[in-house]
């Protein structure tokens, strides 16, 4: 009776460990259990230490990502000076969203993130206007600040020009996950100015173009219709990571 009491809770102390938890030395009267016991600890308690200086770094490294920000915004904001008051206001919005996509994936300890938190954070500027839905996904990191990048182009190029230019406009993002776990997300704008394709690509469109191609691994396809502008993003499910990780 002893020795199975013993090794069920050596089975709870294995238990505890593999969740992260702290475990307790726990001696008991069987010498090679006992053992067992006191490494699980020893373990645990190593485990722990780790974990905090990891969380530790992050907060480290973020905060010297925000630095290193701060300093680009101010060069920027020398450079042009006097000059191109539009490229300066686009480019500090480009940083403020690069800036909040790295608050939240420190937030995850750059683990991988549900897409829905990606779309809240990335669209909480215009979050009225935005209707969203579609499951949860796991995005790794990268991937999931090159889907933020994305929306933040898509989003000003909206309120600039497209649906959203309008007081009545609305965008309608919508995504779905195939059995392969390629993600199709859709981005419809709608009641606002009918969409031409411009003379030229700007800035912005080559920049999803490349984030959707190598960050991404997938593809992009626009529609230039009177309703409005739809775009359609292909994330490749190597990008897309572990889809038996749902959020719920």
């Amino acid at each position: 009776r002893t020795l199975i009491r013993d090794l069920h809770r050596l089975e709870e102390d294995a238990l505890a460990l593999g969740q992260g938890k702290v475990v307790a030395p726990r001696p008991g009267p069987i010498e090679n259990i006992d053992r067992v016991q006191a490494a699980l600890s020893a373990a645990s308690s190593e485990l722990e230490r780790r974990a905090s200086r990891h969380h530790l770094m992050l907060n480290e490294l973020n905060h010297r990502v925000k630095n290193t920000l701060a300093t680009v915004q101010s060069l920027a904001g020398q450079t042009f000076r006097g000059q191109m008051r539009d490229a300066s206001e686009a480019f500090d919005k480009r940083l403020a969203a690069l800036a909040s996509a790295h608050d939240l994936l420190t937030q995850t300890s750059w683990e991988p993130v549900d897409i829905r938190s990606v779309v809240e954070r990335c669209a909480e500027t215009s979050a009225e206007a935005i209707q969203w839905s579609g499951p949860a996904a796991v995005l790794p990191a990268q991937t999931a600040l090159a889907l933020c990048m994305c929306l933040h182009e898509l989003l000003t190029n909206a309120m600039k020009y497209g649906g959203l230019s309008f007081p009545a406009g609305i965008v309608r993002l919508t995504w779905t996950r195939d059995e392969t776990g390629e993600i199709e997300m859709v981005w419809r704008e709608e009641g606002g100015p009918p969409a031409t394709p411009p003379e030229r690509q700007g800035f912005g469109s080559r920049l999803i173009d490349r984030l959707t191609r190598t960050e991404m691994g997938g593809d992009i396809a626009r529609d230039y219709g009177p309703g409005g502008l739809t775009v359609t993003l292909r994330i490749a499910p190597t990008a897309a990571g572990p889809w038996n990780n749902d959020f719920g």
